[in-house]
């Protein structure tokens, strides 16, 4: 009777379970060797039309083709080659060739592994006919637990809070895009096209947890799944889903402020443009020179306008020198430096006697060797130029110029305070403030290293100025931006792209055939401020390019950016796109749930803020209609 009441038990205990498991249709899918993954299952494409694919594990792998198993207990690597149709598998001790999809499935206690990255789940290789895809099948959640870690990195963003808006995120982008790629044999991809995928191996436990509290946790709209979109910065606003994907009007994805990501800007402008080099530039703001002498810069100065400008370099330093240069080299030229700035006793100080060359010290002796050791030291001249040829007469200028920067103090270095109308605002190195009237300055843009003319600069605070003026009205600025960073506590949403019109054309050329580029002209943004109508003018026709297409068309960052064209005499020579933001704008700004889960917002909230009127439930309530 006893025995009689246990299996009844049992039996209601069996029936309450399939019946719950049957309510929310965690079901489990068995694949061949009796492998079984609960549901929602997803199949996720790592390796996608390759010949050759090569496969390990961790503690050895097994195989199956048409339901039999062929290999098992494989260790080291297995190679799989398509050739004629057929799947060449080398497991290093034995080869066949088979001729259809393969299940490739880790033994007890192994994982699967690619390179150096390991997959919980197991491989599924599709045999295309042309070409070869091994897909990852797997349950969503663990699948999630490969997303996180690179999507919204833990160590870097390590708000447990944002880390969980994240996930729900996720997910729903997953469970949304179930067969996105049906015809291919996988649902969703690995890379940032869909989302970054690279299982097991970057796991951590911080997102482990978000994943776990969290799960089954869906975004819906009207009883349905939503394209929970999402980017990395959207440089403080994000963009509303029509405006940067045709079609895909949707009332949870619309346009909202991102506090935490917008950094205020301000734009600095001039009309007084000049197509030089940054030493040229400061010769004709120092009044050195003017424009009319650098009409012919190439041609070779004479040695009578020579002296007349190391005369005037005599005056502005308040010296009674006076030279006459019979001819104009960079060896004619030691003396007078020597005379100006002591590079000789400079040079005795600074340059070691083991860096002096044997040729010039034989060429040209000891005093004149340690001079133009210390010059190139400097970065006055060159390693490579010839002490004895004519110099032109931009490139006597530039050297000028460049000796006057490093042993005086031309430029001040400053911090941006405020700019209102032409008043700009400044701090020196003491945290005086500098007030100055802005006319018509030279402006100079300085990005990783060089350094390249400007019609307007940004201003936030966070770039090293240098600054020439004269008495309380700004000359000459050079901007050096620091490079793009998300990082929190070095938050620089900014970015520069420049291009020749050569690398413009052939970047674009990769988008769409055009002819001879004439000029790129943004015709309408969103309620962000992006680019969401572009015209691509060549020297035949016009094309026309729509929101996302955008950023594809010109390889750029966002579509969050303004242009600064430079032009030569054959047209534009430069084009340098300045913009915020990094992906498309769209949905949950992840710099953004960062900062406000740093503030003190729960997941929901931030959810909430970037899908309004959204709801979040479990899938399989949502599966179940509930």
């Amino acid at each position: 009777m006893k025995i009689y009441k246990k299996l009844i038990l049992l039996f209601l205990i069996g029936l309450l379970f399939f019946s719950v498991e049957s309510c929310k249709k965690r079901v489990r899918l068995v694949y061949p060797g009796g492998i079984n993954i609960e549901s929602p299952v997803i199949r996720v494409g790592l390796v996608l039309g390759k010949k050759s694919i090569n496969v390990s594990s961790t503690n050895g792998l097994k195989i199956y083709f048409s339901g039999q198993k062929v290999f098992e207990n494989v260790l080291g690597v297995v190679e799989f080659n398509l050739n004629n149709g057929a799947i060449t598998i080398q497991t290093g001790k034995e080869t066949q060739i088979l001729k259809g999809d393969l299940f490739i499935l880790p033994e007890r206690d192994s994982f699967l592994k690619i390179g150096e990255n390991e997959y919980r789940g197991i491989f599924l290789l599709l045999n295309r006919g042309e070409y070869l895809n091994l897909v990852n099948i797997l349950n969503i959640e663990e699948y999630l637990r490969g997303v996180l870690p690179y999507e919204l990195s833990p160590s870097i963003y390590g708000e447990i809070e944002a880390l969980k808006a994240q996930a729900v995120a996720s997910r729903t982008y997953a469970l949304f895009n179930l067969k996105k790629f049906e015809q291919e044999g996988y649902d969703i991809c690995a890379t940032q096209d869909c989302q970054v995928y690279r299982g097991k191996s970057g796991e951590t436990g911080l997102t482990d947890k978000a994943v776990e509290d969290t799960k089954g946790q869906v975004l819906v709209f009207g009883g349905k799944l939503i394209a929970s979109l999402y980017s990395a910065s959207c440089g403080g606003f994000t963009e509303s889903a029509n405006k940067m994907f045709k079609g895909m009007g949707a009332p949870y994805l619309i346009s909202q402020h991102c506090e935490y990501d917008d950094i205020k800007w301000y734009w600095l402008y001039t009309d007084n443009f000049k197509p030089y080099s940054m030493e040229l530039d400061l010769a004709l703001a120092i009044n050195l020179i003017d424009e009319f002498d650098l009409r012919n810069g190439n041609n070779k100065i004479s040695p009578e306008r020579a002296s007349s400008l190391l005369k005037k370099v005599a005056v502005l330093m308040d010296k009674d020198v006076d030279f006459f240069l019979k001819k104009v080299t960079i060896y004619s030229l030691l003396e007078p430096f020597n005379k100006f700035f002591s590079i000789y006793s400079k040079a005795r100080e600074e340059v070691k006697p083991f860096e002096l060359p044997n040729y010039l010290m034989i060429k040209y002796g000891k005093r004149y060797t340690y001079m133009v050791q210390y010059l190139i030291k400097k970065g006055v001249i060159g390693k490579s130029d010839n002490l004895e040829t004519p110099l032109s007469f931009n490139k006597f200028v530039s050297i000028l110029s460049t000796i006057l920067m490093k042993n005086f103090k031309v430029f001040e270095s400053v911090k941006f305070v405020s700019l209102i109308g032409s008043n700009l605002t400044l701090k020196d190195k003491n945290g005086n403030e500098i007030k100055l009237n802005v006319k018509s300055p030279i402006l100079l843009r300085k990005i990783k290293g060089k350094i390249y003319p400007a019609h307007m600069l940004y201003l936030t605070g966070k770039e090293k100025i240098k600054i020439f003026r004269v008495k309380d009205e700004l000359k000459m600025m050079v901007i050096d931006y620091p490079d793009f960073s998300l990082k929190p506590d070095n938050l620089y949403p900014f970015w520069h792209k420049v291009y020749t019109l050569e690398e413009l054309e052939k970047t674009i050329r990769k988008f769409t055939p055009i002819a001879k580029l004439y000029d790129i002209v943004p015709l309408e943004r969103g309620e962000s401020g992006r680019v969401i109508k572009l015209e691509i003018q060549d020297e035949n026709k016009s094309h026309f390019v729509y929101g996302y297409q955008i950023k594809k068309a010109l390889n750029l960052r966002d579509t969050l950016f303004f242009i600064d064209r430079e032009f030569d005499k054959n047209g534009i020579k430069r084009i340098t796109f300045i913009g915020r933001g990094w992906g498309h704008g769209v949905g949950m700004c992840q710099v953004g749930a960062y900062g406000m889960a740093l503030n003190g917002s729960k997941y929901k909230e931030i959810l909430n803020y970037y899908y309004p009127g959204t709801q979040i439930i479990d899938y399989f309530d949502l599966v179940n209609g509930k």
